[in-house]
């Protein structure tokens, strides 16, 4: 398994995303974006975000992960609290879409 970092970046919450944070949209949010290849296929994209405060507190792991997973932070940090995964259809227009299919 490689975990290949695509972008990572201070942007204004979408609304959908906003939406399920319980955050207002265009709140600040640090954003991770991550392509895992299995057996040198790309396999699973993911697009991490938490509040821009919380990247400098509690979250803060997630600046400093470099090409490690995130379950890094998620199973071995107690003082992190995380919501439920969320999934969905990658897509156009979804924002994470052009970068994920390089």
């Amino acid at each position: 398994v490689r975990l290949r970092v695509l972008a990572e970046y201070a942007d204004g919450a979408p609304q959908d995303e906003a939406r399920a944070m319980r955050i207002a949209p265009g709140a600040p949010v640090w954003i991770r974006e991550v392509l895992m290849s299995v057996d040198g296929v790309d396999s699973v994209p993911a697009r991490s975000l938490t509040p821009l405060a919380a990247s400098h507190g509690a979250w803060q792991g997630m600046r400093r992960l470099r090409t490690r997973p995130l379950a890094d932070m998620l199973y071995h940090d107690r003082t992190v609290i995380r919501s439920p995964f969320a999934c969905r259809r990658l897509a156009s227009p979804v924002p994470f879409h052009a970068p994920a299919l390089g």
